[in-house]
C-alpha cells in the first residue's frame, strides 16, 4: 500500500518536533537520565517570537556565528534564519585532523532535525579566504550555511556587508586547540574589535552577549530583551540594538579601559593589591581619558557619572567588607589593616581627580 504524501504543513510540523527533540533541548536529570527541557524550549521560542517580529529578520538578514563549531540547532531555534555564516578557526585547525565540525553537522545535526541537505560546494580554500557553502531544507524554507575557517576577529564575511540579523556568541573566542600559540585567534571581547561587532549589527539586530561590562549598555545603543538562563549554555543574555550611537568605537574602549582601571583598584586580576595598582588605575585612565575627549558633551556626561559612581569614591562610602578584601590582598604590601585600606582609597581617588578635575566638586559647573 502506498503511504500518504506528506503535506508542506505536516514536513513543517514534523521539522520542528525533530528539532524539539534534539540533542539540544535535552537535560541530564539527578538520576542521570535525559529528558525534554521545556522551560529551555520556552526560551528560545520566546527569543524567536522577538527575532521574526523585527525589520531585520524581514530583511533575511544572516546570522553571525563566530566560533560556530557544529552548533546550527541553537541558532535555528533563536531566529528561524534562512542565513548563516559561521566562522571557526577549527574548521581546519583541529586536534591533529581529528575533529571535523563541518562534517559532524552534515552528517549529524542536519538529518537529525529533518533537513534535507540541497547542495554543498566549495569556493576556494578553507582557511585561505575560501568558502564552503551548504544549502538545505529545513521547516518549508530553502536555508544557507556559509563557512569560514578563519580568525574571526581578523576577517571580515562579505555576507554581512548589509548587516547582520544576530550574532550569536557561545564563547568569547574561537581558539585553536594546539599549543603552538601563533596558532590561536583573538579575543572576540578584545576592545579592538568588539565595537565592529556592535557597528556591524542592524538596527534592531540582536546579540547574545553582554555589550558592556560597567557602562550602561543604552550608551552605546543596545536594550537587554531577554534575561539568559542561569547554568546552562545559554547563560548569555540577549541585547537588541535599538540605536545607531555616535562614536560607537571609543565607548566601547572606555568600557574596557573602566574594566581595567576597577580591575587594577581590586586586585582582581594580580590577587595583589599595591602601590603598583595605583599606577595601573592611573595608566588605564589615562586611555581613557584620550577616548572621552573624542566624545559628545551628552556621552561624556554619562561616561563622567560611570567614574564618579565606580572610582571617585570616598574612603568613608567603602564599606567594611570591601576594605577587608584590600586587606586580603593587600597585608604584605603595607595595607594591614582597615585604616590603611582608606588611605589606599583616598590615593585611588586623587589620581581619578588628577586625571578627571571636572568630577571634583570645586571643578563641577552649577547647575
Amino acid at each position: 500500500m502506498t503511504p500518504e504524501p506528506v503535506s508542506a504543513y505536516q514536513k513543517e510540523y514534523s521539522d520542528w518536533e525533530n528539532l524539539k527533540k534534539s540533542f539540544r533541548f535535552m537535560r541530564s536529570t539527578d538520576g542521570g537520565e535525559f529528558q525534554f527541557d521545556q522551560q529551555g524550549w520556552d526560551y528560545f521560542s520566546a527569543i524567536r517570537t522577538k527575532v521574526k517580529a523585527s525589520d531585520s529578520y524581514q530583511r533575511n538578514l544572516p546570522v553571525y556565528y563566530p566560533g560556530a563549531g557544529s552548533d546550527i540547532t541553537g541558532p535555528l531555534a533563536k531566529t528561524d534564519a534562512s542565513r548563516f555564516v559561521f566562522v571557526d578557526y577549527l574548521y581546519v585547525n583541529s586536534w591533529e585532523g581529528e575533529h571535523d565540525p563541518i562534517g559532524y553537522l552534515i552528517r549529524e545535526d542536519l538529518p537529525e532535525i529533518g533537513a534535507e541537505i540541497t547542495s554543498d560546494a566549495t569556493e576556494g580554500e578553507l582557511g585561505n579566504g575560501g568558502k564552503r557553502i551548504v544549502k538545505f531544507n529545513w521547516a518549508g524554507k530553502e536555508r544557507e550555511i556559509v563557512f569560514y575557517a578563519e580568525d574571526a576577529t581578523k576577517f571580515a564575511p562579505p555576507e554581512l556587508k548589509d548587516g547582520i540579523l544576530m550574532t550569536v556568541i557561545q564563547a568569547p573566542t574561537p581558539a585553536s586547540r594546539d599549543n603552538d600559540s601563533m596558532n590561536i585567534p583573538g579575543w572576540l571581547m578584545d576592545n579592538g574589535y568588539r565595537a565592529s561587532i556592535y557597528e556591524n549589527l542592524a538596527l534592531g539586530g540582536f546579540i547574545n552577549w553582554q555589550p558592556t561590562d560597567y557602562l550602561d549598555s543604552t550608551l552605546l545603543g543596545f536594550e537587554r530583551v531577554f534575561d539568559g538562563q542561569e547554568g546552562s549554555e545559554d547563560e548569555y543574555p540577549i541585547y537588541q540594538k535599538i540605536s545607531t550611537e555616535p562614536n560607537l568605537e571609543q565607548l566601547a574602549q572606555i568600557d574596557y579601559d573602566l574594566m581595567m582601571s576597577i580591575s587594577s583598584r581590586d586586585g582582581t586580576a594580580s590577587y595583589n593589591v599595591s602601590e603598583e595598582s595605583l599606577k595601573g588605575v592611573g595608566s588605564a585612565l589615562e586611555e581613557l581619558r584620550k577616548k572621552y575627549q573624542l566624545l559628545n558633551e551628552e556621552q561624556k556626561g554619562m561616561v563622567a557619572a560611570h567614574l564618579e559612581s565606580y572610582l571617585y569614591i570616598s574612603p568613608e562610602d567603602v564599606s567594611e567588607e570591601y576594605l577587608a578584601q584590600l586587606v586580603a590582598l593587600g597585608s604584605r604590601n603595607g595595607i594591614t589593616d582597615h585604616n590603611k585600606a582608606r588611605e589606599y582609597m583616598q590615593k585611588c581617588k586623587e589620581i581619578v581627580g588628577e586625571v578627571f578635575p571636572e568630577l571634583k566638586p570645586e571643578d563641577k559647573p552649577e547647575s
